[in-house]
């Protein structure tokens, strides 16, 4: 037996093992969401039956920026995009088809939407979240700094403050009260004083809740839901790759991607014209840029990382900025520490020459969608294939031009009057400004809305608790919920809305 079947056996069921048991909720899916509400509920009623269907198998226990380096070869081995687009000029970022989905890989940020950026949205919802944000804070040890554990240093606050004070020459940028407002939260499991510099993952959480709550959970791995049998009231079966589960009095809670979603329920609910209907999303751009390192503002051999978040609005679209700024005197040194703490360790590599600091600036806007069965964006799910019918109209690519610009803007800012030299495609550094092809990504991110929370069955795929408004027992999660997407990265508000689920079956 391989070390990883032990693994297996110790932890997670066979499909056998589960065969005729109850349970009070059936999770299909085992990433972020599925395992904050499985974590949530266990801590409202720890006398609950759950299980929790993965379709994968248990591909890495931790964040792989929680590992050593090497296992960042991992990542692109193990996406998978198993659908057709209309348009072949766009995709939709890869699947992680494993325990802990993308979670295993998010660079974890989490910025808090402000009810005003919540457009839309069912007023109940964004008045309840209230309750949930600080529990979630602590669940994933949300901070707004990264200047933990031996990285503290000026560099962050030069940063900042430089960022601040020049905010005039961002002229589409938000107005900014503090300079601390720009400090990029990210979820670093830094409330727990006895964890080093780490990312939130949520296979420890489910592992951690399973030894807790024994007998309360049940996993099954390689386990696919395929299918849903509807009854008079709801889902009576789920259709897995290892046989027909019986839902019984159980809630479903669907905690799937998006498109894995309509690709599930689709095929069940063929009468609904608005499931699969309003896709949206976000499209992203980004530059390294590298700067002399006399533009620093500071002069020490500490290695330090500044996270921070700058939004913003043009064209009527929301935007923001991901800031990641690195200043590394002691190069190779500290290549593994930087590894772990940096929000993107893509281009690692680039960043082990002292003369500079460098800039990874990362934009990305909304796109704006239509809550009606007649949108242009859409998702079509039938039992051999699921289509996205996407693409970008004039609006959304005159707000990508304007996007752009802020990147240019926020490097000018940031080198503080120094030389700017940008990223090239060949992997030279030139003060050219690169070309729109090399810094725009054509792969949506953050994709939502295609089961959008609304008041009645007319308008809307789910009510404003995610229940499906034709079924009295299946619940989704995710940003399939959104009815608008704004800009900001939406897996904090999944957790948080998967907190306020768990709130409402608990009754707490």
């Amino acid at each position: 037996m391989s070390y990883w079947s032990r693994l297996d056996a110790i932890f997670f069921k066979e499909a056998n093992e589960i065969k005729n048991k109850q349970y009070d909720y059936i999770v299909v899916g085992g990433g972020a969401y599925g395992t904050s509400f499985v974590h949530r509920i266990l801590q409202l009623s720890p006398k609950s039956k759950i299980l929790v269907l993965e379709k994968g198998d248990m591909l890495l226990p931790e964040h792989y920026q929680n590992l050593p380096p090497a296992y960042q070869s991992v990542f692109a081995e193990t996406t998978a995009q198993p659908w057709v687009m209309s348009d072949s000029k766009y995709n939709v970022h890869g699947q992680v088809p494993f325990l802990g989905g993308r979670a295993l890989y998010w660079n974890a940020w989490v910025p808090q939407p402000t009810p005003a950026q919540m457009v839309d949205w069912p007023q109940d919802v964004i008045d309840e979240l209230k309750l949930e944000w600080h529990d979630v804070d602590t669940f994933i040890g949300r901070s707004t700094t990264i200047q933990v554990n031996g990285y503290t240093g000026e560099f962050h606050d030069v940063m900042r403050e430089r960022l601040f004070t020049n905010l005039s020459k961002i002229p589409t940028s938000d107005y900014y009260d503090r300079a601390s407002a720009l400090d990029g939260a990210m979820a670093t499991l830094n409330n727990n004083s006895n964890k080093a510099w780490q990312r939130f993952a949520p296979v420890n959480v489910l592992v951690n809740n399973i030894t807790k709550y024994t007998q309360q959970i049940d996993v099954v791995l390689n386990c696919e839901a395929i299918g849903l049998d509807r009854s008079k009231l709801g889902i009576s079966h789920i259709k897995t790759t290892k046989g027909k589960i019986e839902v019984g009095k159980a809630k479903v809670i669907l905690a799937l991607g998006v498109i894995e979603a309509i690709t599930l329920t689709q095929p069940a609910f063929k009468e609904n014209k608005l499931l699969g209907r309003n896709f949206i999303g976000h499209f992203r751009s980004q530059v390294l840029v590298r700067v002399p390192k006399e533009a620093a503002g500071v002069n020490n051999d500490l290695l330090q990382v500044a996270a921070l978040y700058l939004s913003g609005m043009t064209l009527g679209r929301e935007f923001h900025t991901h800031i990641s700024c690195i200043y590394n005197p002691r190069e190779e040194a500290q290549k593994d520490d930087l590894y772990r703490v940096i929000p993107d360790p893509t281009n690692l590599e680039l960043y082990m020459d002292s003369d500079y600091i460098y800039l990874l600036l990362q934009s990305m806007a909304e796109i704006k969608g239509e809550r009606t069965a007649q949108s242009a964006n859409y998702i079509k799910a039938t039992n051999d294939k699921t289509e996205i019918h996407f693409s970008l109209d004039k609006p959304e690519l005159a707000v990508w031009d304007e996007i752009d610009k802020v990147l240019i803007q926020i490097a000018h800012v940031l080198a503080n009057g120094s030389k700017v030299e940008y990223l090239q495609s060949n992997n030279t550094w030139s003060t050219k400004v690169p070309a729109i092809s090399f810094m725009r990504d054509y792969n949506l991110i953050h994709e939502a809305g295609v089961m959008w929370m609304g008041n009645s069955a007319k308008d809307s795929v789910t009510d404003s608790w995610g229940k499906m408004h034709e079924t009295n027992n299946m619940y989704v999660l995710g940003g399939a919920l959104f009815p608008t997407c704004g800009s900001w990265n939406p897996t904090y508000t999944g957790m948080a809305m998967a907190y306020r689920l768990a709130r409402k079956f608990s009754k707490k």
